[in-house]
């Protein structure tokens, strides 16, 4: 099956989170920190990440991996998602493709405070 790379923002970002949060669940009960109950909950708060272009791996089925921003407030989450047993994509491409879009959120360094790191939690 061929793996394509989208992103989403919006409504379609919350519908193929939720698929892959579903679907990650089915594959393993016991893998992942996230239920897609938990994200579909968190929507009713607007926010920042909402409009973020967030990345994802569908094959002909749905997605099977996929990298969710989540501001919240004080400090930005970064959680990248797998299917375990069907994603395909590899950890180091889905954490370079997570760092990349962890640097396009941050805002240019000549706005930054001087006194945060953008390596830091928060």
């Amino acid at each position: 099956m061929a793996i394509r790379e989208v992103r989403a923002s919006g409504l379609e970002y919350l519908a193929l989170v939720t698929e892959l949060l579903q679907r990650a669940r089915l594959a393993d009960a016991d893998a992942g920190l996230w239920e897609a109950a938990d994200l579909q909950w968190w929507w009713r708060t607007p926010r920042r990440s909402d409009a973020v272009g967030h990345i994802f791996w569908i094959d002909d089925e749905g997605p099977v991996a996929g990298v969710v921003l989540t501001d919240w407030g004080r400090a930005w989450a970064c959680d990248p998602i797998v299917v375990p047993g069907i994603s395909t994509v590899t950890l180091p491409t889905i954490w370079a493709r997570a760092l990349e879009a962890v640097k396009a959120c941050w805002p240019a360094p000549a706005s930054r405070p001087t006194n945060i790191d953008p390596g830091s939690p928060g």
